[in-house]
């Protein structure tokens, strides 16, 4: 194993190891938070499931601007490390996709009445799910293409157009969902209250994220050492 392929390697471990300590740490004290966080006055209990909705739609969309980027940097660089790591991205990034389809058609049904509806916002995460199924179905399945960073490329750029869909939904469009509480002009619009437990789960929830890729990788590069010697040749 090159220098280059050994540091990446020992980054990857490196990073698993703190990630997934830092996760063990911060996992009670989420539990304990969710548990114990106020009722709202609309939602009453319902309004638990945003702890675990709202992280993991965060996660699936920030992941997949991080498979963007990473497929963007492999065409360019024709990097099969870097590919490698889009496509660990891709996997999580679409495990927290389900997760937040999931957890919103829990959360839909108490406050709209409704399991699904075909706004703006569901929509375009149902077809993130499917741009994420195909990145990884291609991956697979062309695995010894010459044009494979190519296919990754298109497919990554059409669910780049469709982040952008996802971004304006909710405020342009009629829809169920509400408008963000983050990222709106005049800052955050949410209680202290909330706010708390929520970030400490988006935190505990990254952690595990960064913790599953960073393992993926690990274990993808060892793959790769055992079937393809050029992945780790000097160039």
């Amino acid at each position: 194993m090159n220098f280059k392929l050994k540091f990446v390697n020992q980054t990857m471990i490196i990073t698993a190891i703190i990630s997934f300590s830092l996760c063990l740490i911060f996992l009670p004290y989420m539990g304990y938070l969710v548990w114990h966080s106020v009722d709202d006055y609309q939602q009453i209990n319902a309004v638990k499931i945003m702890y675990i909705h709202v992280p993991s739609s965060w996660l699936a969309i920030m992941m997949f601007i991080s498979l963007f980027f990473q497929t963007g940097a492999a065409f360019i660089l024709k990097s099969p490390i870097v590919l490698i790591s889009s496509f660990e991205t891709a996997k999580i990034g679409f495990m927290f996709n389900i997760l937040s389809l999931i957890t919103g058609a829990i959360w839909g049904r108490p406050i709209w009445g409704v399991y699904w509806v075909w706004d703006g916002r569901l929509t375009g995460m149902f077809f993130m799910a499917l741009i994420y199924m195909l990145y990884v179905f291609f991956y697979i399945n062309y695995d010894k293409h010459h044009n494979k960073d190519k296919i990754m490329l298109v497919i990554a750029w059409f669910g780049g157009l469709n982040l952008i869909i996802l971004k304006f939904s909710t405020e342009y469009w009629l829809t169920l969902h509400q408008s963000s509480s983050f990222w709106r002009k005049g800052g955050i619009s949410m209680s202290w209250n909330f706010l708390k437990p929520l970030t400490i789960s988006f935190f505990t929830m990254s952690c595990w994220a960064i913790f599953l890729v960073s393992s993926g990788v690990i274990v993808n590069l060892y793959k790769h050492k055992q079937k393809n010697h050029d992945l780790y040749s000097n160039r």
